[in-house]
């Protein structure tokens, strides 16, 4: 193969560079070449081989100092808990209050049991009104969900269905503090196999579900049936939530425009009234169903606000020549 002579020369030139730069150590060679199980060399070549040794060793000296220190860097950083990825929604609510506002509370009736209600977190658009849901709370006698609403805006219709389907009942609708109102049916959802009440509400174009849980009802003592003058009572219900006293029952010989203020009262060791939070009465079937022998029969359903302390109350009832005292004892919510 032909010479190049160009090439020697630069490579002689590189060769004395490294010379200058890495002069010889003897010590320092004879330690390289007993690793490597070689007896030292002597000379120009020998020289630099060893000069390439060296280099070589300097370069992953260099390296390995660097990675060293960049462990050690590392290792002096505090540690950061890795967290999943959240999912971002376009139309997150901001974070909720601890608390209702009292007004609210107030407007629904459950100022004595504001711890017992969820706070919720669901948000929704009706045309260019944004609609919130901030809380709720079941029972065996009431559903009652805390919206609020910007713009401010009037209280719209609202529909509640469980897992069984639509809860037929009387409701009402009050309105809290500004941008807030309060919806509350009355009666209870049906519990699923969880003991959870699984509701889809709807209002207006808005729809979302929504899993309740269903305080307990205690049964208070009273007469089965008995009469009330003309009328003679059947009782279907008389219990106690933490919410509401409830009473249900059937009025034979009463039409449900009979059923005035008068006809039922609850009252406190005092004789004052308690707060009435619903009052519904009517037929005990479908008006497609009504005849003779049934039009003057009446469902009613009355609920009062349960004082936080507990007490003896006197629920009254009155009909056309006849009334009837029912005491009530309860202890503290």
């Amino acid at each position: 193969m032909p010479r190049n002579l160009e090439l020697e020369t630069r490579l002689d030139e590189v060769a004395q560079d490294f010379d200058r730069a890495f002069p010889a150590r003897p010590q320092l060679s004879r330690m390289i070449m007993l690793r490597v199980d070689r007896e030292p060399q002597t000379g120009r070549r020998a020289g630099r081989r060893l000069v390439a040794e060296l280099a070589l060793t300097g370069l992953l000296l260099v390296g390995g100092a660097a990675l060293a220190i960049a462990m050690a860097h590392a290792r002096s950083l505090p540690t950061v808990n890795s967290q999943p990825a959240a999912s971002v929604k376009p139309s997150a609510a901001p974070p909720l209050p601890a608390s209702l506002p009292d007004e609210d509370l107030r407007a629904a009736g459950l100022t004595n049991v504001a711890a017992l209600i969820t706070a919720e977190n669901q948000q929704g658009l009706i045309g260019d009104q944004t609609i919130r849901l901030i809380g709720s709370y079941a029972d065996p006698a009431r559903i009652v969900l805390f919206f609020r609403t910007a713009p401010k805006a009037g209280i719209p219709m609202v529909r509640i269905d469980d897992a069984q389907g639509f809860l037929n009942a009387s409701s009402s609708g009050n309105g809290g503090i500004a941008g807030d109102f309060v919806t509350a049916l009355d009666t209870g959802p049906r519990a699923s196999a969880d003991g959870l009440g699984h509701l889809t509400v709807t209002v207006a174009q808005w729809s979302f579900s929504l899993a309740v849980k269903i305080q307990p009802a205690t049964s208070l003592p009273a007469p089965a049936t008995f009469a009330l003058g003309s009328w003679n009572v059947t009782v279907e219900k008389l219990e106690a939530t933490p919410a509401v006293i409830r009473l249900q029952a059937v009025f034979a010989g009463a039409t449900p425009d009979a059923i005035g203020m008068s006809t039922l009262n609850l009252v406190d060791a005092s004789g004052h009234p308690l707060r009435e939070v619903a009052g519904a009465a009517g037929v005990t079937v479908p008006k497609q169903q009504l005849n003779s022998s049934n039009y003057a029969n009446t469902r009613v359903d009355y609920q009062w606000m349960r004082p936080a302390a507990g007490g003896t109350y006197q629920l009254r009832l009155q009909g056309p020549g006849g009334t009837r005292t029912i005491v009530i004892t309860l202890g503290p919510i």
